[in-house]
């Protein structure tokens, strides 16, 4: 991919954040590109001294000019000038100094309210069949673990934000934005640390007449790549959970959900054994003359993930999903 963003665009990447020990990474690959210590002032791209391990080559596409670009995996970087590299904020993550309240599980609840049948909805993804694992082909939020290294004995690791942002792009294949922008929009939306601060779950609220459709295209998708997809060769994590579908082209994650679809608020309270409850109208209660309610979009039910259960009980018990907005 070769492209320049706006300057100034580029959030907290842009800022000078050498204050916070870590290391500036390649958003596609995970190479380490630049210590925190090697970021310079800046205030339109984010500014880097000039480093030997960096390649740097003649721009095809712009005349006298010099681009860098990632050693591991060659993509587009930025430019190099006299005063330094020149990096695009979307091709970089930062990985700070682990935080002292690490998280097993991080995790993102996309959610919208359809204001005609007063329904709310949830959008969740299938974890792809693998061998003896017990979640294979459950349903479930998306999500993970943060992202951590030693580097000299020193833990370094992601932020909750970070890791929210990078799991839910990789799942979703960007169908809601690059981290970068999925990141951005997270740091707004309401998230909760629960059972015991080992789980975190942001709620990311999607406007149901331009998402309702998301799942279809997604899985349309899903289904074209898969056509040339194989099996890695690696355990999943080393865990024993078998073999995952990988594609050459796609990065880490990317197979981990071979489907997304919308469940209703309703029949996720039946699975944790609440029936009856939550903001949806039955059909037997709206008057002769209302419009049909014949679903727009395949409607799931189950099987459930026992981790996510788990994890929506809690949210129920809180009071967490009674209170999201419904003008969304």
């Amino acid at each position: 991919m070769y492209n320049t963003e706006p300057p100034g665009s580029g959030g907290t990447i842009l800022v000078n954040t050498n204050v916070n020990a870590g290391f500036y990474k390649c958003i596609k690959c995970g190479e380490k590109l630049y210590s925190s210590t090697e970021k310079k002032h800046s205030k339109d791209w984010p500014l880097f001294h000039p480093k030997e391990t960096i390649p740097v080559f003649d721009d095809p596409y712009q005349e006298n000019m010099k681009e860098i670009k990632c050693p591991h995996c060659y993509s587009h970087l930025g430019h190099t000038f006299k005063k330094g590299h020149c990096v695009n904020s979307l091709a970089l993550t930062f990985l700070p100094l682990a935080e002292k309240d690490w998280r097993k599980y991080i995790g993102v609840l996309p959610y919208s309210w359809d204001a005609k049948s007063r329904t709310m909805w949830f959008l969740l993804g299938q974890e792809h069949v693998r061998e003896n694992w017990p979640a294979s082909a459950t349903w479930s939020c998306f999500g993970g673990s943060q992202e951590r290294e030693t580097i000299d004995d020193v833990v370094y690791g992601e932020t909750h934000l970070t890791a929210a942002a990078r799991e839910f792009d990789e799942e979703t294949q960007g169908f809601f934005g690059c981290q970068g922008e999925i990141e951005k929009k997270l740091s707004t939306c309401r998230f909760v640390h629960m059972l015991d601060n080992a789980v975190t779950e942001y709620f990311l609220p999607l406007n149901w007449e331009e998402e309702r459709n998301v799942a279809r295209f997604y899985n349309n998708n899903q289904k074209h790549l898969a056509k040339c997809s194989k099996m890695s060769d690696e355990k999943n994590n080393g865990n024993g959970k078998g073999n995952i579908v990988m594609h050459p082209n796609c990065p880490k994650g990317s197979f981990e959900k071979m489907k997304i679809g919308w469940v209703k608020y309703d029949t996720l309270l039946t699975a944790i054994g609440i029936i009856g409850e939550g903001p949806s109208i039955p059909t037997s209660a709206l008057p002769p003359n209302a419009p049909s309610l014949k679903p727009v979009v395949e409607v799931l039910d189950g099987p459930w993930r026992p981790s996510f259960l788990k994890s929506f009980r809690e949210l129920h018990r809180l009071g967490i999903l009674d209170g999201l907005p419904k003008r969304v």
